[in-house]
């Protein structure tokens, strides 16, 4: 089984993120870490 992510859709600025996130940019490339 996968673990559970969190989506994060960044506006501006840096983000700081804990875990296994999927981070949507603003040009709309998604990125796993």
């Amino acid at each position: 089984m996968a673990e559970p992510h969190r989506e994060i859709i960044v506006t501006d600025g840096p983000l700081l993120v804990s875990g296994p996130v999927e981070i949507v940019l603003p040009d709309g490339r998604r990125v796993k870490s």
